[in-house]
């Protein structure tokens, strides 16, 4: 089946946050969404037939997580990554976000220092500070718009007592894709200082022409005991409104105390649609997915175009991965509250303030390109207009 992913679909009024909550958060509703991470496609034919199917039937009761869901997550991702997940490692989460706060509450104790590499996708820092521990930053090197981990910096950081890694791969925002010799030195730091890693691999499915991705637990099966890693068909297959994400946790015991600290807060389990449309996307969506990253990488060459010919004193940071886009605004000279106000009230384009990231954000946008190729040249059409 051939999908049109240059269909423009109206979101207002569907209480979607993205378009909906343009005046409460921007103060202006009618400014033009390319901001918060969901794409603005239809989902694959497959998922939504499924969904249909399931409502055909007019009981909603309580759900169980099938063998068949399970057996879906397992095989995409020995197809697509080559990693050989167990059963006995997955346990379901209500989103990444959620599985994130119950594996800090399940792995460590009030006042631990856990680490965060800036910039970074801005719940990590709430998932620490919410939960009474320490939040340290271990800060991403950049040199000229490309970025490093800093593993000197890491190093002092373990060595001064932290015990927890919050990681992201591929990077939100800048977008970069690991490489393999960057992943095995950070495992190798987590073995030397039995760092607990906790591995967010959400993007983990969109990655770009001559880069590729590879999950951390099986490049470093050594750190099987101190990873835990953390997926969603949410990104991939535009379904993060159905809340269902995958913990993958290797090391039973630590298994164990996540299902506990699950079952303390009360989460009982995905939803009837959660996991009626995470099974399709998983076993059933590989051809649109494949069209929909060649549309992605379409939109990013045209994005790149643009940029460099049309906005001057703006830098694309090159994403490796992900739909998002880290925009560098700092040689145009403003200051960012400054650039905010242009962006929104001469542009009327809403993009993720690059503060919401770390104060490595500063003067840095973040613009999603997952939607038709005509709202991509609105929104950068509205970015040229607000700075030229």
């Amino acid at each position: 089946m051939r999908y049109n992913f240059d269909e423009f679909i109206t979101r207002k009024d569907t209480d979607c946050e993205k378009w909906d909550s343009l005046e409460e958060l921007f103060g202006d509703g009618a400014a033009l969404p390319l901001w918060v991470a969901d794409m603005d496609f239809p989902c694959a034919e497959p998922i939504i037939s499924a969904l249909k199917a399931r409502i055909a039937h007019p009981v909603f009761g309580y759900p169980r997580v099938p063998k068949a869901l399970y057996d879906a997550v397992i095989g995409f991702y020995q197809r697509h990554h080559n990693w050989e997940i167990q059963p006995e490692w997955l346990a379901t989460s209500g989103g990444i976000v959620h599985g994130i706060n119950m594996a800090i509450q399940a792995f460590t104790q009030p006042g631990d220092k856990i680490i965060v590499q800036t910039p970074a996708y801005h719940p990590f820092f709430t998932a620490v500070n919410n939960n009474d521990r320490e939040l340290i930053t271990n800060p991403l090197l950049e040199e000229q718009g490309h970025y490093y981990m800093d593993f000197d910096d890491l190093e002092a950081k373990l060595q001064d007592g932290a015990k927890t890694i919050l990681f992201c791969s591929p990077q939100n925002p800048t977008g970069r894709v690991w490489l393999p010799k960057e992943l095995k030195r950070l495992a190798d730091l987590a073995l030397d200082y039995d760092a607990l890693i906790i591995s967010d691999e959400i993007h983990g499915d969109i990655v770009h022409a001559g880069h590729q991705h590879q999950t951390l637990a099986s490049i470093a099966p050594e750190l099987a005991k101190n990873i835990v890693t953390f997926v969603a068909p949410s990104k991939t297959f535009n379904i993060a409104g159905l809340a269902t994400s995958f913990a993958v946790i290797p090391d039973l015991t630590r298994h164990s105390d996540f299902r506990r600290v699950l079952k303390q807060t009360g989460y009982s389990g995905p939803t009837v649609f959660g996991i009626t449309a995470a099974t399709a996307a998983y076993s059933s969506c590989d051809d649109w997915l494949a069209q929909m990253k060649v549309y992605l990488q379409n939109n990013l060459e045209y994005l790149r175009f643009y940029v460099h010919g049309m906005l001057p004193g703006v830098r694309l940071i090159e994403p490796e991965g992900t739909f998002l886009a880290w925009l560098d605004f700092r040689e145009l000279g403003l200051e960012h509250t400054e650039l905010k106000h242009k962006l929104i009230k001469q542009g009327k384009v809403a993009l993720s303030d690059g503060c919401f990231f770390g104060q490595e954000g500063d003067r840095f946008m973040r613009l999603n390109f997952a939607c038709p190729r005509s709202m991509l040249q609105s929104g950068l059409a509205s970015i040229r207009r607000a700075i030229t």
